[in-house]
């Protein structure tokens, strides 16, 4: 059974809301996974909900970055 950290919980709490669609957040995405080091610190997580979470991992970082986050994308 998967235990949530404090940290990750707080953010969670925090930032109920998907960045890109306002829909409600399903659990934050990790930018670097735990398996290759990642924490739990605000700085590495991003609120997404189920859709926008599973696309992040489906076309990759760059992509979904390129996508929402730069001038022109989106």
């Amino acid at each position: 059974k998967y235990k949530y950290s404090k940290q990750y919980t707080e953010y969670w709490i925090v930032n109920p809301f998907c960045l890109i669609c306002g829909n409600y957040s399903a659990a934050p995405h990790h930018k670097k996974s735990r398996g290759a080091g990642g924490g739990d610190e605000e700085e590495n997580l991003l609120a997404l909900c189920s859709t926008h979470h599973l696309e992040i991992h489906t076309v990759g970082r760059e992509t979904f970055i390129e996508k929402y986050f730069t001038e022109g994308g989106g």
